[in-house]
């Protein structure tokens, strides 16, 4: 037998004893520890469960953003007259909570943001050279907006023709 094949005889025989006494004399602790952690990876996955199927409102609405006011507060009495005077100018006004965060070990800080959840939903979408923005098509079913933005005619592959010293033309992808 080489001792690739690993330990044989009297050697498997000690090994396997202590295993067995080792097990016999702390079963209890083994036991408890697979309990903790059957518990621990159950509370896991249901909390990740719970957190990805926490649904939203459905009933989300996209509004027009025709215009920006910065209201830095101290005082309640302070933001109740700056939002009276917003609503006066803008008529129905969204508030959002802007805060910069820094975070520990982090070069760059965390952009906090509240706002009311059943309120109006906004997002700025920046197109690029490669997209046609007058054949844009939005449709908004069962809560899911989906936009199909076309790529613009510029953008897409055509084909060029060369000519050749000879007589015949190739055609190639381009």
């Amino acid at each position: 037998m080489s001792k690739r094949d690993g330990p044989s005889g009297p050697a498997r025989r000690a090994i396997v004893r202590w295993a067995w006494r080792l097990f016999r004399r702390e079963w209890r602790q083994q036991v408890l520890l697979l309990t903790l952690m059957t518990v621990t990876v159950a509370a896991a996955v249901a909390g990740a469960a719970m957190a990805v199927n926490a649904s939203s409102f459905s009933d989300a609405q996209f509004g027009d953003a025709s215009g920006i006011s910065q209201i830095d507060v101290t005082t309640p009495d302070v933001a109740a007259k700056a939002l009276a005077t917003a609503q006066a100018r803008f008529g129905t006004v969204e508030v959002v909570g802007h805060a910069s965060v820094a975070i520990p070990g982090s070069v760059k800080p965390l952009d906090l943001r509240a706002q009311d959840p059943q309120g109006t939903f906004s997002r700025q979408l920046f197109l690029g050279d490669t997209l046609d923005p007058d054949g844009i098509e939005a449709e908004y079913q069962a809560g899911v907006l989906t936009l199909r933005i076309p790529i613009s005619e510029r953008a897409k592959p055509r084909k060029v023709e060369i000519s050749s010293k000879g007589n015949e033309r190739i055609s190639i992808d381009a």
